[in-house]
């Protein structure tokens, strides 16, 4: 019996004990990170009393509106998600939810959540999994690009706000800021028209790997890139709105637009620094500080409701997302069984 061989028949005899062992590593790492980022966090009884605080002070419906909108953010990146594998391979959208808040999990263990697109690729058939990684890259291509777009009119916005005049350089900046939106949206709803090129190039000797998954994209029509920026921008307005919610929890209230304006900004200027996810929290937080300290919000209030968020929209997911992982056979998505 060849090497390649009997190592296959020990992967198939023992697939039970490496799939448990893969799902408990996972979650190890997972509490792991959790710990230590609750651990290094040298104000979190204070942002635990604040919190405390706000519950007995606050109207408690603000924080049950930023609840009740979690699964729907998430759920809208499922419906996302799902709609390129349909033609592939049939899946619910339940599984699609379940490969979503695994992807969620893997994220956060992982530098700038490359892991998200190896947390959904668990779910679907080993030949599609260049398929799951195209439907994961399109769609967070739309989610950043109604980022940049929300950002800049959010920072235009408060710009106007808190600086009466403001200095020359700025309407320069404002014009390379717009120039850039413009290209990047040319380029996001023109991208089926590169195909064609892109195949053209690929032929090259030490390009030729690269023509299998080019070819994934002649699929793509420019329908299907506003029917995928149309669900990113309704899942901005709803992780937004989360935000916006918990802004009124902890009392910090500037004006409607001014609010928003604020949030669409930190958001622009996190999405922009490629930074972990937990770094993410910590320069989130900073900017958090920063810019509703203009509007009389102190610190704990500003980073209780950021730390909050990052809670409910990814830690919650997250832990539950853990539990999709028992339905996952490792030893079948990297292709050492066929049962």
């Amino acid at each position: 019996m060849s090497k390649s061989r009997a190592f296959l028949l020990l992967i198939q005899t023992h697939r039970r004990f490496i799939n448990r062992a893969f799902q408990i590593l996972v979650i190890g790492i997972l509490s792991w990170v959790l710990y230590a980022e609750l651990h290094a966090r040298t104000n979190l009884s204070a942002l635990w009393q604040v919190f405390v605080q706000q519950l007995y002070q606050a109207s408690p419906v603000y924080l049950l509106l930023t609840l009740l909108l979690l699964p729907l953010n998430w759920l809208i990146e499922a419906i996302k998600w799902r709609y390129y594998m349909l033609r592939y391979e049939p899946i619910s959208l339940v599984h699609a939810f379940k490969a979503v808040l695994a992807g969620i999990c893997f994220a956060l263990i992982t530098p700038n959540r490359i892991g998200e697109i190896g947390g959904r690729m668990l779910f679907v058939r080993r030949s599609n999994q260049w398929h799951a990684v195209l439907a994961n890259v399109v769609g967070s291509i739309a989610q950043y690009l109604v980022n940049l777009l929300a950002g800049v009119a959010g920072g235009l916005y408060l710009a106007r706000v808190l600086i009466p005049v403001l200095p020359v350089w700025w309407h320069w900046a404002l014009v390379g800021a717009l120039a850039g939106l413009l290209v990047c949206y040319v380029v996001y709803f023109n991208g089926p028209a590169f195909v064609p090129r892109l195949k053209r190039l690929s032929k090259a000797p030490y390009l030729q790997f690269l023509h299998p998954k080019i070819e994934l994209l002649e699929h793509l029509s420019r329908k299907d890139l506003l029917y995928t920026y149309g669900w990113s921008a309704a899942r901005y307005i709803t992780y937004s709105t989360q935000y916006y919610f918990l802004l009124c929890f902890f009392k910090i209230n500037p004006a409607f637009f001014t609010a928003y304006a604020g949030i669409f900004l930190i958001f622009f200027l996190q999405t922009i620094l490629p930074l972990p996810t937990l770094a993410s929290l910590l320069i989130r937080g900073n900017l958090a500080v920063f810019v509703w300290g203009h509007f009389g919000a102190n610190e704990i209030s500003a980073l209780a409701a950021t730390f909050l968020l990052w809670i409910i929209n990814l830690i919650l997911p997250a832990l539950i997302g853990t539990f999709s992982l028992f339905s996952v056979h490792i030893t079948k998505t990297i292709g050492y069984d066929t049962e």
